[in-house]
């Protein structure tokens, strides 16, 4: 009995691998893939990027850096009047920092350091690592990246003084990982001349943060560098109220009060009413002419053409996935990549961006920003029409029918706290069986179900974050990409 037991164990153990914090069935082989992620930062970093680490793949992550609010508005404003247009460092800082996935090093580079604190950088650095290693053992290989972070803050605090840089760069109101990030970029001379960005130069500064960061795999790349902000259209005008409320400038909203400009702001307005539609526009351009759209940056435009599987997704719609789909070129590139998955991954859960969405309102905002953006010689290719499951092959999905007893008073308390921001009780729309048919019928393969937790202790969370209230789980997922790619090479 406990031999043919044992037997048993063995033939189970051989069809399961293991992976960091789950098992694959199915006889899964580890084996080198090349992905890339398209996000704006924390959705990818916190769900994109740990799916790809648990299934053993490579990764380049192309992040938004067209950020309107905190340290990167406080950086842009600095140096634009030296330099002309800088783009935004926020998301692409705070990537290297998470893809580590250490709260230590979380902790430490995240810090945003007091209006009243006027020490010098090392000492606060200093002090924030002295405070940890009180709390707790700092891992080795933390405590090599804090030695480096340490040096680093001696020659950003001689920089300073001396002004080698230019502007004075005050520390004051800024997160640490933006402060190194800015610092590699002027110490490489990426922005050598007025509204231009030195390609070379900027290569050799993200290898050397690579480097400083102690990272092969994923390499984080901007995706792009031109100048550009974000626009975002509404089904009608904002109520008054709603406006107070967020007490955003009226520089940032159109006559009609239906119009909003920057990253920050859409992302912070809690609105009744949908977007209906989305773009990205020079900063110089009348938000009636929308012919200018920043161009991708080269080294994601490779990674692109190189890549065995492309994810779209684990953020906000507008301002982490259309954000990177507007960019001229990246579009033009999902369409040549028929022959690999082209995932986009959808969260209904968060409300202030996809109120009243559904599915067929995703799939129907992808169409019309390709009918903008892509190029001319890419529509003949497909006909002069661009349908969505030319961009996309598959969709993940949650649905909220197929969530778990546990998450009814969760959603209830989401949709209560949503209506008290909006004003109305809209929560996530439930796929219907028609939408799911329609959407297979039209060549795309669908993935919905629990993908999303969502529990009144997630609600209540300090935070009061969406995105911790309903955040994917980045092991459900990987079983998801695995599915894919197992299909795509058979």
């Amino acid at each position: 009995m406990n031999k043919e037991r044992v037997k048993k164990n063995t033939t189970l153990q051989k069809q399961r691998v293991s992976t960091r914090s789950h098992t694959i069935r199915s006889g899964y082989r580890p084996r080198t893939i090349h992905a890339v992620g398209l996000g704006g930062g924390r959705g990818l970093m916190h769900v994109t990027f740990p799916a790809f680490r648990e299934l053993g793949w490579t990764s380049t992550l192309s992040v938004t850096t067209f950020g309107t609010g905190g340290s990167s508005l406080m950086i842009k404003e600095l140096l634009e009047p030296f330099f002309g247009y800088t783009f935004s460092v926020g998301n692409l800082a705070a990537a290297y920092t998470q893809a580590l996935e250490r709260p230590e090093v979380e902790l430490v580079f995240g810090h945003r350091i007091d209006w009243d604190d006027r020490r010098r950088l090392f000492d606060i650095v200093e002090d924030r690592i002295e405070s940890l290693n009180k709390a707790k053992q700092i891992p080795a290989i933390s405590r090599a990246l804090f030695n480096r972070l340490c040096r680093i803050a001696k020659t950003i605090d001689h920089d300073l003084q001396t002004g080698r840089f230019g502007p004075t760069l005050n520390l004051y109101g800024h997160s640490i990982q933006n402060l190194v990030l800015l610092w590699h970029l002027l110490r490489f001379g990426v922005f050598r001349s007025r509204n231009q960005v030195h390609s070379p130069s900027l290569g050799r500064a993200l290898a050397a943060l690579q480097k400083f960061f102690g990272l092969r795999s994923p390499h984080i790349l901007p995706v792009s560098v031109e100048p550009g902000v974000l626009v975002a259209r509404y089904s009608h005008a904002i109520s008054s109220r709603i406006a107070r409320e967020t007490k955003i400038p009226s520089l940032y909203w159109s006559k009609s009060k239906r119009t909003i400009i920057g990253e920050y702001y859409i992302d912070i307005l809690n609105a009744a009413s949908p977007i209906q539609d989305f773009s990205i526009v020079h900063p110089g351009t009348p938000l009636e002419r929308r012919t200018r759209q920043p161009s991708v940056y080269p080294a994601v435009r490779n990674a692109l053409r190189q890549a065995k599987i492309i994810v779209a997704g684990g953020g906000s719609f507008y301002t982490s996935i259309l954000a990177n789909l507007a960019v001229g070129g990246v579009l033009d590139e999902l369409l040549l990549r028929q022959d690999v998955p082209r995932i986009l991954i959808l969260n209904p859960y968060h409300l202030n961006q996809t109120v009243s969405h559904r599915l067929h309102d995703f799939t129907q905002r992808v169409e019309t920003l390709a009918r903008r953006v892509v190029s001319d010689t890419a529509k003949e290719q497909h006909g002069g029409r661009i349908a969505f499951k030319n961009l996309f092959s598959d969709v993940i999905i949650n649905d909220a029918t197929a969530t778990r007893k546990e998450s009814k008073e969760g959603r209830r308390i989401l949709y209560a706290m949503n209506a008290k921001k909006s004003g109305e009780a809209r929560g996530p729309i439930p796929l219907t069986r028609e939408e799911k048919q329609r959407i297979r019928a039209s060549g795309v393969f669908l993935h919905s179900g629990h993908f999303v937790g969502i529990t009144p202790k997630d609600v209540k969370a300090p935070r009061g974050d969406v995105f911790h209230i309903a955040g994917y789980k980045p092991t459900n997922i990987a079983r998801v990409f695995h599915k894919i790619a197992q299909r795509f090479e058979s």
